[in-house]
């Protein structure tokens, strides 16, 4: 049975296209910079939260929709506030202050998805998105979760284990985080389907084609199996995260 109600499950997926997918690179490097960009950040979610809130309508939660709306955005734009001010004073405690960002985002994702019918409306317990059922929204929120905020995470938490030779490497930008995503989406499938012996032959075919500079180089060796465990450690818990609530 599941734990989190799918409305919960709807604000974490609208609430990591809002801060990932959906942002704009300028912005999302920048958002934390003035009032007026992390005013454009939240309207971005705002548009999103509208989703949710056309559900509540439907279900004629109306009252209740709208606090869940008014909860989240006003939760958010205070919470930018206050990390930004963290980040200008800690410039060099990134890692800590991203992650506490995300988890606060979480548990106000699920007061607002799990109280919120308690608390204001049972209604919202029967929200049905349109045309998808649960497991197609675990699905969503899945593939969200693998794929940008992986590669955001990876380079904060692992950036400094990078060869200090890597800004000369002649792939192209970008495909190192492409490769990383279709990684850890095919991991996601091969648990899926009950095969995860399978994760093998996807860091079999990644050594191959880095052979010859894992054994020339030692740092990129080390850095290519930090960031390779990294990658399947991220996917085996996001699925089971995901899942089994």
């Amino acid at each position: 049975m599941s734990q989190l109600s799918d409305l919960t499950v709807i604000l974490l997926i609208c609430q990591l296209l809002g801060d990932y997918q959906l942002c704009i690179p300028r912005n999302f490097r920048r958002r934390f910079g003035s009032v007026k960009a992390q005013l454009r950040h939240v309207a971005v979610h705002a548009v999103l939260l509208l989703y949710p809130f056309v559900l509540c309508i439907r279900l004629g939660a109306v009252p209740a929709g709208l606090w869940v709306f008014l909860f989240i955005i006003a939760a958010h734009f205070i919470q930018d506030l206050l990390i930004a001010l963290l980040a200008r004073k800690y410039q060099r405690r990134r890692l800590p202050i991203f992650c506490a960002d995300q988890l606060i985002h979480v548990i106000v994702a699920l007061v607002a998805g799990q109280l919120g019918p308690i608390l204001l409306d049972q209604r919202l317990l029967t929200l049905k998105p349109f045309l998808l059922s649960r497991e197609q929204l675990n699905w969503l929120l899945l593939i969200i979760m693998v794929t940008k905020p992986a590669n955001v995470l990876h380079e904060l938490a692992l950036g400094r284990y990078a060869p200090l030779n890597a800004g000369k490497s002649l792939t192209r930008e970008g495909a190192g985080a492409l490769i990383g995503n279709l990684e850890r989406l095919l991991s996601v499938i091969f648990l899926a389907i009950g095969q995860p012996a399978a994760i093998g032959l996807v860091c079999t075919a990644k050594s191959i084609a880095r052979f010859k500079q894992i054994e020339e180089d030692k740092g990129f060796a080390e850095y290519y199996l930090i960031g390779t465990l990294y990658s399947i450690l991220y996917a085996i818990v996001s699925y089971y995260l995901v899942m089994h609530s």
